[in-house]
């Protein structure tokens, strides 16, 4: 048997299996992500309702979380349902009692996740693996990853149980699994299930991402109005005001882009662009103390995610995305 399966991509499994409902399968998603020792920084939600659809997710809990559970329903599920096999992971992540996290954006030299990070050869009855892989969570039970088998790339899980919280970044992984681990080759082509699923992921989360960004905004125009009842940072310096200013309305018009995306990849390289900014305008602001933290605590819509790298870094971050751009605009040469 020694050879993956040379087999025409077959469809997707139905999604959420063992979940009745969408609002079921979040909910079990949630219930797992605090089950992993409660790691994830801050509270799980911030408002008390379970949310029941992807739009609430991302207006109820902080964005490292919303934006992993958007990640393993729309990015993570369409391609896993392509491996054939019965793994107790694989179970697990289908019914949303597992978090997988996507490493198909691990940065390359090549700007794109069409570049598998991983390179595998047939060994016996085993597939030999090494790469690397990097993703964007608080908390995962596994990475979906790509392998580069004889010129195709395939999908398949790598287990994160071990890992502690936090972004990572795994260097140098070494491991054999068996064919049936490993997904049918997936197509990066138009109309491709890799493709699709990207596309899809994208449509979902940059909505979100770009309605907390103006959220974020929003906190720190407060909190600079706040630190000017007593020392005039907002009136006083129009430096600082005409940066949210600029800012938001960026933010805004990648919103508006997301909403009604014709190209959700275009409208993902502009929701990346604004997280980059919104991010290192929060560090900027509370770093060097322009702000009333205070304020930033007690105010509800705050998320102290913001002052770190965790919202720069989802589909590899901008760069990758905007080269992922340039590859389907013919401005990079085509690869995968």
């Amino acid at each position: 048997m020694g050879r993956p399966r040379p087999l025409v991509e077959p469809a997707p499994l139905p999604e959420y299996t063992g979940a009745a409902t969408r609002e079921n399968f979040l909910t079990a998603l949630l219930d797992r992500c605090a089950h992993r020792k409660g790691r994830t920084s801050g509270p799980v939600a911030r408002r008390a309702r379970r949310p029941g659809s992807l739009d609430e997710v991302w207006a109820s809990l902080p964005f490292p979380l919303a934006a992993a559970l958007t990640e393993h329903v729309e990015g993570v599920l369409p391609l896993v349902g392509t491996i054939a096999g019965r793994s107790p992971l694989l179970r697990a992540g289908r019914a949303g009692e597992a978090l997988i996290v996507s490493g198909l954006f691990t940065p390359n030299s090549s700007l794109s996740p069409r570049v598998a990070s991983f390179r595998g050869h047939v060994e016996g009855s085993e597939v030999v693996m090494s790469g690397a892989v990097s993703f964007a969570a608080l908390t995962a039970d596994a990475a979906l990853s790509a392998v580069s088998l004889e010129g195709r790339s395939h999908v398949f899980l790598l287990p994160l149980a071990d890992r502690e919280a936090g972004i990572g970044r795994a260097e140098r992984i070494e491991l054999r699994l068996p064919p049936d681990h490993l997904s049918a080759p997936l197509s990066w082509g138009p109309g491709g299930l890799a493709a699709s699923a990207f596309e899809a992921h994208a449509r979902a989360f940059a909505p979100g991402a770009c309605a907390a960004a103006l959220r974020a905004l929003g906190c720190l125009r407060r909190a600079l109005t706040a630190r000017n009842s007593a020392s005039g940072v907002l009136s006083t310096s129009q430096l600082l005001a005409h940066e949210v200013t600029r800012t938001e309305i960026t933010a805004g018009l990648a919103a508006l882009a997301a909403d009604t995306p014709t190209d959700p990849v275009a409208a993902l390289a502009a929701c990346t662009g604004v997280l980059d900014s919104v991010a290192l305008l929060a560090q900027e602001f509370v770093g060097a103390g322009m702000v009333d933290e205070s304020s930033l605590r007690t105010d509800p819509d705050w998320d102290p995610s913001w002052t770190t790298p965790s919202v720069r870094v989802h589909f590899g971050g901008r760069r990758m995305v905007e080269g992922e751009l340039a590859h389907r605009m013919g401005l990079l040469p085509a690869t995968g």
